[in-house]
């Protein structure tokens, strides 16, 4: 989201992905999320342009959530966190890789806090 709409985070996304150093993959509902809340701060429209220019990029990789559901539903279940966190925390195990959020959400925290992820958690805020 952050990419999208060009914050300090967003920026410094751009130029690790441009510069090789982060790969971008993402699930459908994460595209989805993003959407809907470009389409409320821009109208629906440029939202939506910014969204495909995203896609058609080659810099994001989007992953069918199929495979994913089970796991992602694994941690709904013992969790109380969103569910596109819980597919985009399922994504980096299945793909063993890191999560990387935007920023850190009270529940996602509390929920490392109380008990750590079986995989690596990031947030962007952390590095600008």
């Amino acid at each position: 989201m952050k990419l999208l709409l060009s914050t300090k985070g967003g920026v410094l996304v751009r130029e690790m992905l441009l510069s090789g150093d982060l790969f971008g993959y993402t699930t459908e509902i994460a595209v989805v999320e993003a959407e809907y809340v470009l389409c409320r701060k821009l109208g629906w429209s440029e939202g939506t342009r910014k969204i495909k220019e995203l896609m058609l990029s080659g810099f994001i990789q989007t992953e069918d959530i199929s495979p994913l559901c089970e796991q992602a539903a694994k941690y709904k279940c013992e969790r109380t966190i969103a569910l596109p966190d819980c597919f985009t925390l399922a994504l980096a195990k299945t793909m063993a890789i890191p999560a990387l959020f935007a920023r850190r959400k009270l529940e996602l925290a509390k929920e490392i806090e109380e008990s750590p992820f079986n995989v690596e958690v990031f947030f962007l805020e952390d590095f600008i």
